[in-house]
């Protein structure tokens, strides 16, 4: 009778436990796209043993020990990469808005539901104001970009969470002048949840 090498019962022990089925056996070790040296590390994970005529990564492969079991494996809530792509849109509309703010400034004060002044010189000074407004604007949408593309995603979803505070304010005022508040107060709170879920809130411990 053969006697196995401890690395080897260690495996042979894990595949009897774990109750893998002869046809999922089948799929797993008849088939190119999940093979045999995977199992083991999955099966292994941080054990650095010797698999006996097979072949180990190297730290200089595309796939380490560590990448063959994460892949194997959801990733965490905070990795989505729909929640770039969220803060992506959410930095197109904040430049949109300071854009638009620049150009158009009596249509971006539409969007507080207040009336351009008037009188020519309160007008000017109200298309000032929003000059800065719009430049605002542009500067929360570049942030952002520059978090979802060359930053780490805490970074990101602090920006967004103090984006969140700022439409919460821009809201604020226009409840102040009698209406438009849920023109901001709208997307505050998308805001908040995607910036929360990248900061991890939702990743099991």
């Amino acid at each position: 009778m053969k006697v196995l090498a401890p690395e080897e019962q260690y495996i042979k022990g894990r595949l009897y436990s774990i109750r893998v089925s002869r046809i999922t056996q089948r799929a797993f070790f008849g088939h190119c796209l999940v093979t045999k040296p995977t199992i083991y590390a999955i099966i292994l994970k941080e054990r650095y043993v010797k698999i006996p005529n097979h072949s180990w990564p190297t730290t200089n492969s595309p796939q380490t020990l560590t990448d063959l079991s994460d892949n194997m494996t959801t990733s965490s809530s905070s990795q989505w990469p729909s929640l770039r792509i969220a803060a992506s849109v959410f930095a197109t509309l904040f430049v949109g808005f300071g854009i638009n703010a620049i150009v158009r400034p009596e249509n971006a004060l539409e969007f507080f539901e207040l009336k351009a002044p008037a009188a020519a010189s309160d007008k000017k000074l109200v298309d000032s104001l929003m000059v800065i407004y719009g430049a605002r604007d542009i500067f929360m949408g570049a942030a952002i970009y520059s978090a979802a593309y060359f930053g780490d995603r805490k970074t990101l979803g602090w920006i967004l969470i103090a984006g969140s505070g700022v439409a919460f304010v821009d809201g604020a005022v226009c409840r102040a002048h009698g209406k438009g508040e849920w023109n901001h107060w709208g997307y505050a709170p998308m805001l908040t949840a995607v910036g929360s879920v990248l900061l991890g809130v939702l990743d099991k411990a």
